[in-house]
This record gives C-alpha cells, sequence and structure tokens, in this order.
C-alpha cells in the first residue's frame, strides 16, 4: 500500500507488522505512531496520531501493491490510502467507514487559558499477544512546581503506557476509551520488553507496579 502524505506529523520510529487471520484469509496489520521529538511542547498544527492499516496483498504467495481503477480504462494504478479511508476508535460520531482499510485514534488534547497540551506518540510501538502497547507522552505532567511550559529545573511530562486491542484497535463495543497500563514516569520514555513470569512469555518492564498487569 501507499500512505497519503500525513502533513505535519512526523514519524521516527519503524512501525509494528502484525499477520491475522479473517476466515480463511490472512492480512498483515501495520501499526506506527505520531509525534515531533524535536519539539514534543509544541502544540500547534494538527492532533498526533495512531494509526493501523490493514495490508491483504503481503501475505500472498506473489506480493503485489494494493490497485484501484485509474481514470483511464483498464489502467488500475496504485492505491493511496488517506484518512478517509482508515475508521477513527473511540471517538463519539465519528464518521462511518463502509469498507475501512485500517483504523486511526487522534491522541487527546487539553488547553489550560491560552496553553495547549497535546499528547503524543514518541517511541517505537510492541504488539504482544494481540495488544498493542503504545508510550504516550503527556506534556502537561511536571516534577517541578511551576507550570509544564515555564523555564524550571524539573522534568517536563511523564510517558503513559496505553493497551489498545489488534487487528482493529478497539478491544470491545463496550469499551469507550483506551485503557491505560501505567505510567512509566517522568520525561520521554519508551517501552522495554522483558521475560514475564509465566514460561516462554514476555511483558512490558515498569519503574514501578503498573496500574494494570499488562
Amino acid at each position: 500500500f501507499q500512505l497519503a502524505d500525513v502533513g505535519n506529523h512526523r514519524i521516527y520510529e519503524a512501525p509494528a507488522f502484525t499477520i491475522h487471520k479473517d476466515g480463511s484469509t490472512r492480512y498483515a496489520v501495520v501499526t506506527l505512531g505520531t509525534g515531533d521529538r524535536s519539539n514534543p511542547l509544541n502544540s500547534s498544527g494538527e492532533k498526533d496520531i495512531l494509526v493501523g492499516i490493514y495490508d491483504s496483498t503481503v501475505t500472498l504467495p506473489t506480493p503485489t501493491i494494493l490497485q484501484v481503477p485509474g481514470t483511464a480504462p483498464n489502467t488500475p494504478v496504485a492505491k493511496i490510502i488517506g484518512m478517509t479511508d482508515l475508521k477513527q476508535i473511540y471517538k463519539q460520531d465519528a464518521s462511518v467507514v463502509t469498507k475501512p482499510l485500517g483504523w486511526y485514534f487522534e491522541l487527546p488534547e487539553k488547553k489550560e487559558g491560552d496553553i495547549t497540551y497535546r499528547e503524543r506518540v514518541l517511541g517505537e510501538v510492541v504488539a504482544l499477544d494481540n495488544y498493542l502497547y503504545v508510550s504516550m507522552f503527556n506534556p502537561e505532567k511536571s516534577t517541578a512546581a511551576e507550570s509544564a511550559t515555564k523555564c524550571t529545573g524539573g522534568i517536563t511530562g511523564e510517558s503513559v503506557v496505553y493497551q489498545f486491542c489488534l487487528p482493529h484497535g478497539e478491544c470491545s463495543a463496550n469499551q469507550t476509551e483506551r485503557k491505560k497500563v501505567g505510567v512509566l514516569g517522568p520525561g520521554i520514555l519508551g517501552l522495554t520488553i522483558g521475560p514475564s513470569s509465566n514460561k516462554n512469555r514476555r511483558t512490558l518492564i515498569f519503574n514501578e507496579v503498573p496500574s494494570q498487569k499488562p
């Protein structure tokens, strides 16, 4: 597939690649997050997003490129996937997409007076056991007594792990928002994977006990 221009969104890390099965059909999901690591406190431009894109061609015996009819007869062209092709998850009154080619989650923002705090993804996303774990940086938090936007000796921002479900992002019809797993700590922190107490399993490593065991 080809992804449409993502505008001001920045992608620093490689996406997660997972294989899933729908009946007798296998397909891949490519998942990635956006965020400006060079300027993590910047609140201008569009909100950052977490995106999962379905790819049914990569699992074929001979991988091909998803094609759609071109403007001229019998001249198919490569499909360019845009935001209108994706289902927005955990969003009330989201636009209905009849045959989505993936999904996306718009990271939230919070406004306090003339200050806007925007969450963003600044590290790799991790897929484990049909779950997707994402470290999201929240610039609102600060270890200093002052506002996160003021000059201070404290650490600005906090990294929190959230859980999504693969392949479709949402975990159930009854769940209306992303699931918080736990706080990684102050600043920009990525995910760390280590051995689990269960044999032949892996798990996330935290600096403190998470609010929900992954």
